[in-house]
């Protein structure tokens, strides 16, 4: 049985990542001032410590724990399946719309690039890696440690050695780091948050960090999604106000909310190249009115998501590359 709020969160959250990525490229079209982007930081930093700290935390709610090391091939397995075949054919996508783009195109994905996505991930893609590793690393510890909190405490660990060493290559570092924002969900599944004083001190907490991370880091879009330091902190803020606010979301029937957060699968994969495309578009147009820019990539982005999300409905190819292991 699916609950309800669940969805709706997913649905929220996947809307202020698509936000974010149409705010984010607008940043970095080095077509603004200094100010102007300055001041959509500031909302990238405000979306970015929350939207995919509780994504992790909503994934990791339905972790369970696992026997023997036959069910972590199984879930290895599978995950390679579901995250993997979107992953490559993603990858593949956002290359050659590169290439097509060419020179309208900031950031150029080389050949050597896609070759090594095994490795280190094209953009946007990083987090259906992530959390790739994030189901091998903690379905392998679960098998000798069959405690949450002991668990949980192994995995603090781990993004304490990350934090403290950098470690240099991608997936070992990303994993440690993004592991207990996963496994938090986990453990807060069977706790009910209550909204009090402590929860708005909190999120006045987050609110004014803001601010702060602005004026030391001016220049910086958003706090280091592989080694976000003292600044990990506030994501961990924004996943403790997400799971007491959120479930206030079981009542309110936001209409589309509950349908987007079933398939933030496809939605997420659609959205980037979408409003990479559509930001191209107006500014060849010579529209550069931010507002502009944000409402329509935003509303366009999300709108061809949906298109593509009936598709993968009643198209089994397309079907095939979001959701693999359906039949």
């Amino acid at each position: 049985m699916r609950i309800k709020w669940v969805d709706r969160a997913k649905g929220l959250a996947i809307v202020l990542v698509v936000l974010g990525h149409v705010i984010l490229g607008l940043i970095r079209s080095n077509q603004y001032t200094d100010f102007d982007n300055n001041c959509m930081r500031y909302v990238i930093e405000a979306i970015y410590a929350f939207h995919m700290p509780v994504f992790f935390a909503l994934s990791g709610m339905f972790f369970k724990r696992l026997a023997n090391f036959k069910e972590l091939f199984t879930l290895t397995k599978n995950k390679l399946l579901a995250l993997g075949v979107p992953y490559i054919v993603f990858s593949i996508i956002m290359f050659s719309l590169q290439k097509i783009g060419s020179s309208s195109v900031r950031d150029q994905t080389s050949l050597s690039q896609l070759l090594n996505i095994y490795k280190q991930p094209i953009g946007y893609l990083w987090f259906l890696y992530v959390l790739f590793f994030i189901f091998v690393y903690i379905g392998f510890i679960s098998i000798f440690v069959k405690n949450d909190n002991y668990i949980f405490i192994i995995i603090i660990a781990g993004y304490i050695v990350a934090s403290i060493s950098n470690i240099p290559i991608f997936f070992i570092q990303s994993t440690l780091v993004w592991a207990p924002m996963f496994y938090l969900g986990h453990i807060l599944k069977n706790i009910n948050l209550e909204i009090n004083k402590a929860t708005f001190v909190l999120l006045l907490v987050y609110l004014i960090h803001v601010p702060i991370f602005r004026v030391l880091n001016p220049f910086t879009d958003y706090a280091s999604q592989t080694n976000p330091q003292i600044w990990g902190i506030f994501s961990v803020i924004g996943i403790l106000l997400g799971f007491s606010f959120l479930p206030l979301l079981e009542n309110v029937n936001v209409r589309g909310l509950s349908f987007i957060g079933q398939n933030t699968l496809v939605v997420y994969l659609v959205h980037a190249p979408t409003a990479s495309v559509i930001r191209i578009i107006l500014f060849k147009l010579g529209i550069y009115n931010i507002l502009i820019n944000i409402i329509v990539g935003f509303g366009i982005s999300l709108f061809i998501s949906l298109i593509v999300v009936s598709l993968s409905r009643k198209i089994k190819p397309v079907k095939l590359i979001f959701y693999p292991l359906k039949k």
